[in-house]
């Protein structure tokens, strides 16, 4: 949920899309969803069994039944990165930043990111 005052300001905003490795990514998704019984992630995969597929859907729940976390994201990835693909490419801000990282290193990424802020500031000015 946005509140209503927020969703004006984000869309008039510039955009920026952060990129970390795929096998961090991987790596990071499994040690927040692992925790969760299988059952709740398989009815998560259900949800978007018409977008990944049949044979995506029965190899996503061979994974979890053998507890191979990292092939459930790596599918559930594919889907949500083809989706974000889509809308970043018909997103409308007034600017759209690309910042890639060799590694997760959250310190050194949000030191970038406040170095950019500064950087947009007289943008976010006017």
């Amino acid at each position: 949920y946005l509140p209503d005052a927020f969703w004006p300001l984000m869309k008039d905003s510039p955009l920026i899309n952060i990129e970390i490795p795929f096998a961090d990514r991987i790596r990071i998704l499994v040690d927040e969803y692992a925790q969760f019984p299988n059952e709740q992630l398989m009815f998560a995969f259900n949800k978007i069994k018409k977008r990944i597929g049949g044979q995506n859907l029965k190899a996503a729940e061979t994974a979890l039944e053998e507890n191979d976390f990292a092939t459930a994201v790596e599918i559930a990835l594919k889907y949500y990165d083809k989706s974000y693909q889509f809308l970043l490419e018909n997103n409308k801000a007034p600017e759209i930043h690309m910042l890639q990282f060799e590694e997760f290193d959250p310190v050194k990424i949000a030191k970038t990111l406040i170095k950019f802020h500064h950087s947009l500031l007289p943008t976010f000015q006017n």
